[in-house]
Formats: C-alpha cells, sequence, structure tokens
C-alpha cells in the first residue's frame, strides 16, 4: 500500500513537471518568434534580393 502511494505521487509529479516543461517551451518559443520575427524577416528579405 505504501509503495503505491509513492508511486503514485511520483507519477502526477512527472506528469505536473512534464506540463510544466511544456508550458515553458510553449512561451519560450512565443518569446523567441517575438524577438527573432524581425530578424527572420530582414534575413529572409535578404536571402531573397541575394537570388
Amino acid at each position: 500500500m505504501k509503495t503505491f502511494q509513492h508511486t503514485e505521487i511520483l507519477s502526477t509529479m512527472g506528469q505536473r513537471k512534464i506540463g510544466d516543461i511544456c508550458c515553458d517551451l510553449i512561451g519560450g518559443m512565443m518569446a523567441g518568434l517575438i524577438i527573432f520575427l524581425p530578424f527572420l524577416l530582414y534575413l529572409f528579405g535578404f536571402l531573397k534580393r541575394s537570388w
């Protein structure tokens, strides 16, 4: 009984941690897009001009 509760707590902690990591990744990607979007557009325009 004790070991079952322990593994259950571990699994719920693991699920929460995975959810937090996903939220952090999505938030980081959004922030990265906002920061790098002008740079990417400039780079894309430069490549189109050079072609």
